[in-house]
């Protein structure tokens, strides 16, 4: 029985792959004229060169700012950066700082330091665990708690996704299952 799962999850990626072409097609016929259109194509996408020159400020900034005990706790959770690269007059406050860092492993860094990037790589390694759980146990219900959070966290690398409510109830659904699995076992 634990087979089951393990050969519909292959014929679902066969199934994808083989759709792969008219799902390619639907993509770019749904992303014309927006500027997504530049990622379906192949194109530099400016949000992703943005992202780039945000990352730049934040590690200036961390720099400049940041002393050797920061590297462990992060320049806390309120913590803003100078634009000097990335400066998007939308993002930047009053006092000249931007609070938005859209690269979630370098926000977790810029705000938790070190701590918070522990914390952050445990969780990639549960969610990676939870999603394999399907293979070793069955346990369909934490694979797709560990799935969905290993999803916002790969989404997480481009967006802020600790904001996204679903991302949170997953997490909660993920340590739930973790927890549970920790008392049953």
């Amino acid at each position: 029985l634990r087979i089951v799962p393990v050969l519909l999850s292959l014929a679902a990626l066969l199934s994808l792959l083989l759709a792969g072409p008219i799902i390619g097609e639907s993509i770019a016929r749904v992303t014309r004229g927006t500027r997504h259109a530049a990622l379906a194509t192949g194109e530099a996408d400016v949000s992703v060169l943005a992202r780039l020159a945000e990352a730049d400020d934040v590690i200036r900034t961390f720099d400049i700012e940041g002393s050797a005990s920061r590297w462990l706790t992060g320049l806390g959770h309120g913590a803003t950066y100078e634009p000097r690269v990335s400066f998007l007059a939308r993002n930047v406050t009053e006092h000249g700082r931007v609070h938005n860092v859209h690269i979630g492993p370098l926000m977790v860094w810029f705000r938790y330091g070190a701590m918070g990037l522990a914390v952050w790589l445990l969780l990639v390694v549960l969610a990676v665990r939870s999603s394999l759980s399907v293979v070793r146990d069955g346990d369909t219900l934490r694979a797709t708690f560990g799935i969905i959070v290993l999803a916002g966290l790969i989404e997480g690398l481009v967006f802020n996704v600790f904001v996204d409510p679903v991302f949170a109830y997953s997490v909660a659904g993920l340590l739930f299952w973790q927890k549970r699995e920790a008392v049953v076992g």
